[in-house]
């Protein structure tokens, strides 16, 4: 089975086989290199997949797992969701995108010169005890902050200048 037309313009490649796969006997994969090899688990299906482009990771039994091409990717199994984060972080990285992680609740948003903080979580979060952001990007947090404090209170706000 083919993938439809639009996605085939894209990425061309044919799923020969969907497998399924119990959520107890997950299987896993090693992917990338150096530094940034993963190793990874996928659950409930896997397809294997027919196409003349070099899969990025392998199963252990040789199905091969996320195609590229450009800048489109074709995920054939169901990764368990922190891998999937790991694998998105993974990309963002390569592409040099800085991403960070944030407790659940925090949205982060930059829009021209100005950075924005906003609290939908239940619990108080202290915009600078947030691990991923550097030392300076909490520094000027803390320096440029317009509207709110560094400590978000359920439901509050803050804006910084960039």
């Amino acid at each position: 089975e083919s993938l439809p037309s639009s996605w085939h313009e894209r990425i061309t490649l044919e799923n020969l086989a969907t497998a399924s796969i119990t959520t107890t006997s997950s299987i896993g994969f090693l992917g990338g290199g150096g530094s940034n090899h993963l190793t990874l688990t996928c659950r409930d299906w896997r397809e294997q997949i027919r196409t003349s482009i070099t899969p990025g990771a392998v199963f252990s039994d040789g199905w091969g797992f996320h195609y590229q091409h450009k800048n489109y990717h074709y995920l054939n199994a169901w990764l368990e969701p922190e891998g999937l984060q790991a694998l998105i972080n993974s990309l963002l990285d390569e592409a040099g995108i800085h991403t960070v992680n944030c407790p659940e609740g925090l949205r982060l948003r930059r829009h021209r010169n100005l950075g924005f903080a906003i609290n939908y979580g239940p619990h108080s979060l202290d915009l600078t005890s947030l691990s991923d952001l550097s030392d300076d990007e909490k520094s000027a947090i803390h320096r440029n902050l317009l509207i709110g404090n560094t400590t978000l209170q359920p439901a509050q706000a803050a804006v910084w200048a960039l």
